[in-house]
């Protein structure tokens, strides 16, 4: 019972630290951006069939620089994802589940900058990720006569939590003012909120992004004419 409590009670101290470092970061930013991403993460566990989604992800983001070559990187994010898997049975009977969710996401990436000239570097990333179910609705079609169809909220029944951690690596490159990366996220919270079986979700995702103008350069740039 108290290991469970400790676990219950890392999760929103997780949160809160995490949710404190990004707004520090976003405060000292010294580079925005605004990101659109294409996912497919999985969602897998210990006596489940496997549930893949198809996400688009939108949001702005904060570069933080510490030396010439790294920096902290976070941001904002909310995505769409939609799913649809079939598990068929004998006599042509049949299981039909299609998936609705909405996400929030907060990383907080240390990132390895490499200038190839003054319009072009590549970059590497890696660190930990905040995210947060914001809703999450399953239609489920059945033939079978133990399973009658059904609209189930998997957050509000308590079948699913919202919270997840991931730890995401990845790399990509940059020319001007574009952005193209790609990485993948892998799920570190059980995300069975009876602690019964096993459930991570992870995937991986391909960006594209604009680098907005520098702020405080821009600022500091008018002060002076």
């Amino acid at each position: 019972m108290n290991i469970f409590r400790k676990k219950t009670h890392f999760i929103p101290k997780t949160a809160c630290i995490t949710l404190l470092l990004c707004t520090l970061n976003t405060i000292n930013a010294q580079q925005f951006g605004f990101e659109m991403s294409y996912s497919n993460p999985v969602r897998f566990g210990t006596n489940i069939s496997n549930t893949f989604l198809h996400q688009n992800k939108v949001g702005i983001t904060f570069n933080t620089a510490i030396t010439s070559n790294f920096s902290i990187f976070s941001g904002l994010y909310y995505s769409l994802a939609y799913g649809n898997k079939t598990q068929m049975y004998p006599n042509n009977d049949y299981v039909a589940t299609t998936s609705y969710a909405q996400f929030g996401d907060l990383p907080l990436y240390l990132m390895f900058n490499l200038p190839v000239s003054n319009t072009f570097k590549f970059f590497a990333f890696g660190g930990p990720s905040l995210n947060f179910g914001i809703s999450h609705k399953q239609h489920i079609l059945s033939t079978l006569a133990t399973q009658s169809p059904m609209t189930n909220d998997m957050y509000a029944s308590n079948a699913l939590s919202r919270w997840n951690m991931q730890l995401g690596t990845g790399g990509g490159l940059q020319w001007k003012k574009f952005i193209l990366k790609g990485g993948y996220d892998f799920g570190i919270f059980n995300l069975d909120p009876s602690k019964s079986i096993i459930i991570h979700q992870s995937g991986w995702y391909a960006t594209i992004g604009y680098e907005l103008e520098n702020l405080k350069k821009a600022k500091q740039n008018k002060s002076e004419d």
